[in-house]
């Protein structure tokens, strides 16, 4: 469904916008810092909520958006790069980039960053295409299988109907949810986002 961004385009490290890159100059270290607490609350606000895992929500949000500061994300706070589907939720909108000449990817504009995670976290539960995975992740957690695990299997198992490179994608998410300043292969243990989700757990 999805066609994720890079985290910081080519284009905008040259000076240049591309349509669906960051804006040049963007994000700056301190402008990441900022923009993963703000999305860090909001995930486990959604999986206190809907029961999607915090952590790979954050994750995502933060490799679609380019740490908010793609066209779609600024112009419309989508934060996921979800389309927008014609009268399948007649409250929201289209917005389409300018820069869009085939005006073909209409995606959907929110009234606010809260609303796109509450919206695609809502979708990610109740979706017949993502459903199950999700159902499976909060059995897996009843069932005492480790947080990080538990994540990992929810994010291949939605992978496949979310991005049309799975492989890739989940690899790019993985690597954000072990360090969300600097992704890596290795988990960081004091940035990690995979506590998200044991912090949404708590009453």
């Amino acid at each position: 469904m999805i066609g994720f961004a890079f985290l910081v385009s080519p284009a905008a490290a040259a000076g240049r916008w591309g349509c669906y890159g960051t804006k040049p100059g963007h994000p700056t270290p301190e402008e990441r810092a900022a923009f993963i607490v703000e999305v860090s609350v909001l995930a486990v606000h959604a999986e206190k909520t809907h029961g999607v895992p915090a952590s790979a929500l954050a994750a995502i949000a933060i490799a679609e958006s380019g740490y908010g500061w793609t066209r779609v994300a600024l112009n419309a706070n989508n934060l996921f790069a979800w389309k927008f589907v014609p009268g399948s939720t007649p409250a929201l909108k289209a917005y389409v980039p300018a820069c869009e000449r085939r005006r073909a990817n209409r995606y959907a504009a929110f009234d606010s960053k809260a609303h796109a995670f509450d919206f695609v976290a809502a979708k990610l539960a109740t979706l017949d295409a993502y459903r199950g995975h999700t159902e499976a992740y909060r059995a897996a957690l009843k069932q005492g299988v480790a947080g990080e695990a538990a994540v990992k299997a929810w994010l291949a198992g939605v992978a496949t109907s979310y991005s049309h490179k799975p492989a890739e994608f989940t690899r790019k998410i993985i690597r954000i949810m072990n360090d969300p300043a600097q992704p890596a292969d290795l988990v960081s243990p004091d940035t990690n986002l995979y506590r998200l989700s044991v912090v949404a757990r708590r009453p």
